[in-house]
């Protein structure tokens, strides 16, 4: 179901476009593809001086999902590093070690922020992720269940936000005669770790267009 959140996020680039098409019309517009626009606020800033653990389960039965959930946990924690001020994020290495070691469920993420001592648990849980638009098409889909999981209190959830449905391309799907899949498997998953990275720090509204064109043209 799409939280007020989730409505929220995916309005915010189209009400700005409508704004800048009243106000300045096409020259506004190309500012914004131009990457010169205005920015998006991040949805939730409670990440702030926080020791976060990236966990990401990818709820799928294709061959290498495990692999494809660590490669998504690895990329958000990079982002955040690098965008939440004062965060301080468990090395995705340790994350990984402590579920290696240790017989998880998959469903008690708090148990996991407890075992790298963490403040918080970013948990990332991806469902129905698959790659391919029929037989000759690449085609990245998959919906994102995000939480934000308090660790001292046991559980609590402090934020819970869904993409209930992302495709990218989010139009046009690639040719499989144009790349191999494990080359757009990477693409896909650089994508879909930013998307749920932006959630959580400022970013620019051009981010939010013309994925098509950026995915034919990797």
């Amino acid at each position: 179901m799409t939280t007020p959140q989730s409505v929220r996020r995916f309005q915010v680039p189209f009400l700005l476009l409508a704004t800048l098409t009243t106000a300045g019309g096409c020259a506004l517009i190309h500012q914004i593809m131009a990457g010169d626009g205005p920015m998006v606020p991040p949805l939730y800033t409670g990440l702030t001086g926080k020791r976060v653990a990236v966990v990401c389960v990818v709820n799928s039965g294709s061959f290498g999902s495990e692999t494809v959930g660590q490669d998504i946990a690895r990329r958000v924690a990079r982002h955040l590093r690098g965008k939440v001020e004062q965060i301080e994020l468990v090395r995705p290495e340790e994350v990984a070690d402590w579920i290696d070691q240790n017989n998880w469920d998959e469903e008690r993420f708090v148990d996991v922020g407890r075992g790298v001592d963490a403040d918080v648990v970013l948990a990332i849980e991806v469902n129905n992720f698959r790659l391919h638009e029929g037989p000759t098409l690449y085609r990245g889909q998959a919906s994102i269940v995000v939480r934000v999981i308090d660790v001292p209190s046991g559980g609590e959830i402090l934020y819970d936000y869904d993409i209930p449905e992302m495709s990218f391309p989010p139009n046009i799907g690639i040719p499989t005669t144009d790349q191999t899949e494990a080359s757009f498997r990477r693409i896909f998953v650089q994508q879909l770790a930013y998307d749920v990275s932006k959630i959580f720090f400022e970013h620019p509204m051009a981010e939010d267009f013309a994925l098509d064109a950026a995915a034919h043209s990797r």
